[in-house]
């Protein structure tokens, strides 16, 4: 080749993914076959043609196939170059079927039949096929001749109807009707010849039997490789055993593979009783069998019941003997859990595999979630609840979807929603199987073959996958509402049927949920416990817990508590969702270990008071606190009865060890008043005698710690700090080494217990109240703290958090000189409303993050978060406070707080 013509070439081979082997099948081409000129001459379209082709890289390779098998190679190049359908036509089968390559390649003459105008033009339908099958028999030698012919003649017709298919010469839909009238004439024809050869050998035979189609032939929408599901009925039931040698014999003829290949795979495993029973019945017989044992899923595969060949009236009087079993006069709503079960048994003998971009339970397109099987279902559903509309009766899905709408038994929008999930799940079933002629419906698995099969469909592999999980979402999200969510969980149903619920309700370990639910709810059944109650309570407990982790918490929880309690509980809901709550986070196991709590829940209306010092006492309390703060009566005047209780037993413990002579000042959330749930006790010890042995003061921490973790980092100097300091070195130590931090703190201290006059230690905490502190001091200390605190989100010391507020009502009341010992944040912005220290919005917006912020704590402290949340959390504490925007009002109270403080400390 010239060099004008290398570059050529070298454009033509960037086209494929094998440029080794395309260059090598080129020149076998060029020289094997001596068309070097006719190739060049038709470079130009070839490159065109094949680069829009699925993949160029097969239909290359097929194409040197095809040359090899012709002998009129150059009329071949020259239909390409002339007529654009030519290439499309034969690059588009040789990209995206191997059986319809295989077939043309074999016979390179039907190329030029496919090119005639009515091949490709005109729409065949059972009529036309059945006249073209009959003059294709009249010569036929005998039976075996007859069978070859048949078989020839379908292969034929695939590539026909398959060519049609790849090159959109007419609607999908078209497609599904020529298949099932090219499926109805061939099974006809099988009859007869099956008939033919029979009454040779059998005296009186007839033609007294019927094929009635079910499945996609029934409803006349059947794929490139569908099994035909079908049925037979006869006449005559004292001839029964004639009736069925005519049966097998014309299943042999459909399915046998012989010289030629086959016409049908065929399944007879939907007529009654299965694999064992007899292959054709009398009408007698199926009306007694249907109305005797029949079951939903015979139901819905009879509501696509045609008779399709032989003795058509025959399977017509069938069909309407049995009409009653199929459709009923009243609306079952039990069809909603049996055709759930039914989708469950289906889906856990589907076995995906993985797939690099599509999710494993979508890969079969049929079965998979959102797939072809979910849209029938619903729409079977709908035509039995209708039944007594007879619109609806023996039609395929695409008139039955459109009946459903005209007559507005299903919302517009979902009937537009299935009817084009339908189609486009369907074109793909059919472009899986136009492959290579097998009865599979799952989605090539890796990226090359699933980018070939995108482009068979016009789409680029990220707008396929973005589009096939778009579609199957919503047929899921459809099917879920009207299947899942509207109905119960099968609590006391079959295990089986419970995990397929559980793992459609987007439980993860679905077996394990399962088997737990079962467990419990057959415990508490046979404790003679109502099982309608006890069904209510786990549907209620789903619908109310969305997180399956809380949910599964909860579940464990009701095994750990006297179900007495539980169901008692449950008879009122507001306070059965404080429990749900409560054991969501693991509460069941404080329960079961301190039973006595389950009679607050039953308390909860009441008052909180303190009955004993004791460690019982103060899990009730905080049990009994964390009950009115779930039940949405979140005040901060709860905790006071913590701080008191922690007064009065720090002062039980002192007068227990029998030490005399000390005071001890609390700091923190004991020193306002505002003792949190699990809050630490910080705590100072002064001693009236700094020579006096600590030995007892020790023994008072330690029995402290046996109710509280008591932190004594508070001391002058920390952890370096004696275990209790005398006046004089606690003022030394205020006056030449505290800190900014421990200057505010003094406006959270407070003397919880004193036994010598208590007035000489506040005055020397006054004394350092009215220490100047910069606005620079704060900023420091702040930016100190942040530095400890990376990475995590901490209401209480992030910016704009609970921290800001403190630092900002302290700041302003020592500058202002309005500070006081043992007051709160809250009050401390009294005194700042009373002195216009800030605006009105500003102390509005700084009471309300603090009451905010501290809820949020209080309920991080139920769950044992201990005051630090990442993203993940939210989902529990929109689930603890019922607060869907917990979130975006955490961020609006850190922006509004943040402004203020950064006012005060940047400006």
């Amino acid at each position: 080749m010239h060099s004008k013509d290398s570059r050529y070439v070298e454009y033509f081979l960037s086209i494929f993914e094998n440029r080794s082997k395309a260059y090598k099948t080129v020149l076998r081409i060029t020289s094997e076959f001596g068309l070097l000129n006719e190739f060049k001459d038709s470079l130009n379209v070839l490159c065109r043609q094949l680069k829009s082709s699925a993949n160029p890289d097969a239909a290359l390779f097929y194409f040197y196939d095809f040359l090899s098998h012709s002998t009129a190679k150059s009329t071949i190049f020259e239909l390409i170059r002339s007529y654009e359908n030519a290439g499309t036509m034969l690059f588009g089968i040789f990209s995206q079927s191997n059986t319809l390559s295989i077939t043309l390649i074999k016979n390179p003459e039907y190329f030029s039949w496919l090119m005639e105008n009515e091949t490709l033009s005109s729409n065949k339908d059972y009529r036309q096929y059945s006249h073209e099958i009959e003059n294709l028999l009249r010569n036929a030698k005998d039976s075996e001749h007859k069978k070859y012919l048949l078989r020839r003649y379908r292969k034929r017709e695939y590539l026909r109807i398959g060519t049609k298919e790849i090159i959109e010469a007419v609607d999908f839909i078209t497609i599904m009707k020529e298949l099932s009238g090219l499926a109805r004439a061939l099974i006809a024809s099988s009859i007869e010849i099956a008939y033919d050869e029979l009454k040779k050998t059998v005296p009186g035979a007839d033609k007294k039997i019927c094929v009635i189609a079910l499945g996609k032939l029934g409803t006349s929408e059947l794929n490139f490789s569908s099994d035909i599901d079908i049925i037979f009925v006869h006449g005559d039931d004292k001839k029964i055993a004639y009736y069925h040698k005519l049966a097998v014999k014309t299943i042999s003829i459909l399915s046998d593979r012989n010289f030629g290949g086959f016409l049908y795979r065929v399944d007879i495993r939907l007529r009654p009783g299965g694999k064992n029973a007899p292959i054709s019945l009398g009408i007698g017989g199926y009306k007694s069998y249907y109305m005797s044992f029949g079951q939903l899923w015979e139901r819905m595969a009879l509501l696509k019941a045609k008779p399709v060949a032989g003795d058509i009236k025959l399977g017509r009087q069938l069909l309407d003997e049995i009409s009653p079993f199929i459709y009923k006069k009243s609306i079952d709503l039990s069809y909603i859990e049996e055709i759930r079960r039914l989708l469950f048994k289906i889906k856990k003998y589907v076995h995906n595999a993985d797939s690099e971009f599509i999710d494993k339970e979508k890969i079969d397109v049929k079965k998979g979630t959102g797939g072809i099987r979910e849209v029938e279902f619903i729409v079977n559903y709908f035509q039995l609840i209708y039944s007594g509309d007879k619109d609806l009766r023996n039609i395929s899905m695409i008139n039955a979807l459109l009946i459903l709408k005209s007559k507005g038994y299903l919302p517009a929008e979902n009937v537009d929603l299935l009817f084009e999930a339908y189609l486009f799940l369907r074109k793909i079933e059919h472009k899986i199987q136009l492959r290579n002629e097998m009865q599979t419906q799952k989605l090539p698995e890796t990226n090359r073959e699933l980018t070939h099969f995108a482009k068979s469909l016009h789409l680029s592999l990220n707008e396929f996958i973005k589009k096939y999980n778009y579609v199957t979402d919503r047929v899921h999200n459809l099917f879920t509402s009207i299947f899942i969510e509207s109905g119960d969980i099968p609590v006391f149903g079959f295990t089986e049927d419970l995990e397929g619920v559980l793992k459609e309700k987007g439980i993860k370990d679905a077996s394990y949920s399962a088997n737990l639910i079962s467990k419990i709810a057959q415990k508490w059944a046979a404790k003679g416990f109502d099982k309608s109650k006890i069904n209510a309570l786990f549907n209620y407990t789903f619908r109310f817990i969305a997180n399956e982790e809380l949910l599964m918490r909860a579940i464990n929880g009701f095994d750990m508590v006297n179900p007495s309690y539980v169901l008692t509980v449950y008879e009122k809901h507001s306070i059965f969702n404080i429990l749900l709550r409560l054991f969501s986070v693991g509460y069941a196991g404080i329960i079961h270990k301190n039973k006595a709590l389950m009679e607050e829940f039953f308390l909860i209306d009441e008052p909180i008071k303190i009955t004993e010092i004791s460690k019982s006492e103060k899990l009730r309390l905080e049990f009994a606190i964390t009950l009115k703060i779930l039940a949405g009566n979140f005040d901060l005047s709860l905790f006071e009865i913590l701080s008191e209780f922690a007064d009065r037993f720090i002062d039980k413990t002192i007068q227990d060890c029998g030490v005399n002579e000390i005071a001890v000042v609390g700091y923190g959330k004991l020193g306002i008043n505002e003792l949190f749930i699990k809050s630490d006790l910080d705590l100072l010890f002064i001693s009236h005698d700094a020579k006096k042995p600590t030995i007892g003061i020790q023994m008072v921490v330690k029995e402290l710690r046996k109710l509280f973790d008591v932190d004594l980092r508070l001391s002058p100097f920390g952890n370096e700090a004696p275990v209790a300091v005398d006046l004089e070195y606690l003022d030394n130590y205020f006056e030449k080494y505290a800190r900014t931090w421990e200057h505010l703190a003094i406006q959270k201290v407070r003397v919880v217990y004193s036994d010598f006059s208590p007035k000489n230690i506040r005055e020397v905490y006054k004394k350092y109240l009215k220490t100047e502190i910069s606005g620079r001091d704060i900023l420091n200390l702040k930016r100190k703290i942040e530095k400890t605190r990376r990475n995590v989100i901490n209401i209480k010391s992030c910016a704009g958090g609970l921290m800001d507020i403190e630092f900002i009502a302290q700041y302003l009341c020592i500058k202002n000189r309005c500070a006081e010992m043992g007051l709160s944040a809250l009050k401390l912005l009294d005194k700042i409303a009373c002195r216009g220290l800030l605006r009105v919005k500003e102390i509005e917006a700084l009471r309300e993050g603090y009451l905010f912020y501290s809820k949020i704590i209080s309920i991080i402290r139920i769950t044992e978060q201990c005051g630090s949340i990442n993203y993940k959390d939210y989902d529990i504490l929109r689930f603890m406070l019922e607060d869907r925007d917990i979130a975006e009002k955490i961020k609006k109270y850190k922006n509004r707080i943040s402004v203020i403080f950064d006012k005060l400390f940047l400006t």
